[in-house]
């Protein structure tokens, strides 16, 4: 079996960065690539940099330093928030109502460093964490029973992968047993983005090229051993729903499938490659488009 470096021993790994810092930063991450790859032209003109913050992708950032970091991280980072009773009805006000918006804008004027949630929330995060540790393979591969330096969560890095481009990311776990491992949640396993089932949704959606691209960088900016002596490490998803029954799967690409996954994403760096140093960013959609059955 091969052996991979500890987290101590990897390069180009960046501490204490904010996210606010990390996305201010020039080099490029996987999602500006992904976005580059949806459509060159509109990606330069910059349609994909504005993305305005859903509840959805609050609550998926609380969940993972929940799962990934603790209860302790998460306690530093984010707050309680009771919305306000309605002394009518005895329930809290809703959402859209005057009372909960002036009650939430002075709540979050007053904890400006840290992110709400509800108590509800907070059930339900521990009910998936608890789902996490109760399945027999994602328990180990997250809360594995090692000794000092064996895993890391979020491990963010920088560098240049090629010389005068630079590159980062954020990796939510690297076990210097299991690889690289991405966390990610879904409503439910059966009906995911569209797609019958997480696993077929996986496929097509990115993820799998998400992970070729923490492979490509690991390769060329975190591995400290010769160029000779290195190999792509493996990667691993674990997927937990959102709600009841919060079903737990961990999911693993064969070879084959992930090595297609690093060619497109090869590709896709030459053509970003190409596109900056020319200017020229071509759309797809500026030309008749064939449709082809196969």
């Amino acid at each position: 079996m091969h052996t991979l470096p500890r987290p101590s021993e990897l390069l180009n790994i960046r501490t204490g960065w904010d996210r606010e810092d990390y996305f201010a930063d020039e080099a490029l991450n996987f999602h500006s690539l992904w976005d580059f790859g949806r459509d060159p032209k509109l990606f330069s003109q910059g349609f994909f940099d504005v993305q305005e913050t859903t509840d959805a992708m609050r609550m998926g950032t609380q969940l993972h330093t929940l799962v990934l970091e603790g209860e302790e991280k998460f306690n530093k980072e984010n707050v309680l928030w009771s919305p306000p009773i309605n002394d009518k009805t005895g329930k809290p006000f809703g959402m859209t109502t005057k009372q909960y918006t002036e009650a939430y804008e002075r709540f979050t004027a007053e904890n400006k460093r840290l992110t709400p949630y509800t108590e509800d929330e907070k059930i339900n995060y521990l009910a998936m964490q608890a789902a996490i540790l109760r399945h027999p393979i994602a328990s180990v591969y997250l809360y594995p029973e090692t000794g000092p330096d064996t895993h890391v969560s979020e491990l963010t890095f920088r560098g240049e992968y090629l010389p005068g481009w630079l590159a980062k990311g954020s990796i939510d776990r690297y076990d210097s047993t299991y690889g690289i491992i991405d966390f990610k949640t879904c409503a439910e396993m059966e009906r995911f983005d569209g797609y019958r089932t997480f696993e077929r949704g996986c496929l097509y959606n990115g993820y799998l090229e998400q992970l070729a691209f923490y492979q490509v960088m690991f390769y060329e900016l975190l591995d400290p051993r010769p160029r000779g002596a290195r190999w792509y490490v493996p990667v691993t998803l674990i997927a937990a729903e959102k709600k009841p029954p919060f079903r737990v799967a961990v999911l693993q690409p064969d070879e084959e499938t992930q090595s297609g996954a690093r060619e497109r994403i090869g590709d896709l760096l030459e053509q970003y490659m190409e596109a900056v140093e020319s200017g020229n960013y071509e759309s797809r959609y500026d030309e008749i488009i064939t449709l082809h059955r196969s």
